[in-house]
């Protein structure tokens, strides 16, 4: 192969997969669950569980369905494109940059949360801050950096 062919390197590994879907999780159950039980009781939370587990369901169907019919590879935004138009396409994009840059700020609210938790003295909003420098430092250097100090967390 020589240097001018257009490849992809390999930096991720199975651990750092693993390691982005426990930090999606454990955010989600902190920001989440707690969120809920605390406003909607434990009833009310096992409600909002199911209609959110009908509409993943519903989710999936739909692109099994729509997948089968896109004459391309590449997932959501393909289907987008062939679908809706080039416009629908960068849309879903956007909101996938939206949706990365706001789990970074969950986890920096996590952060204050959790140490609030450990003494109601303590001001979390210097903690929320230094926190989120933190990921944005780790996130200008590759998602392999954080992924890495997520395994290490």
């Amino acid at each position: 192969m020589s240097s001018k062919d257009p490849s992809l390197s390999k930096s991720l590994g199975p651990s750092h997969i693993w390691a982005l879907g426990v930090g999606i999780v454990l955010v989600g159950q902190f920001m989440g669950w707690n969120f809920t039980i605390a406003k909607g009781g434990s009833l009310g939370s096992i409600i909002a569980c199911w209609i959110t587990g009908i509409l993943y369901l519903s989710l999936v169907m739909i692109n099994t369905e729509m997948g089968s019919v896109v004459p391309e590879a590449g997932g959501q935004y393909s289907m987008a494109k062939y679908f809706l138009g080039p416009l629908a396409a960068f849309n879903v994009g956007l909101m996938l940059v939206l949706q990365y840059i706001m789990l970074e700020a969950a986890d920096a609210l996590v952060v204050g949360q959790l140490l609030k938790t450990l003494s109601p003295d303590i001001n979390p909003t210097p903690f929320v801050i230094l926190s989120l420098l933190l990921f944005t430092y780790l996130n200008y250097h590759g998602m392999q950096a954080t992924l890495n100090l997520n395994i290490v967390i």
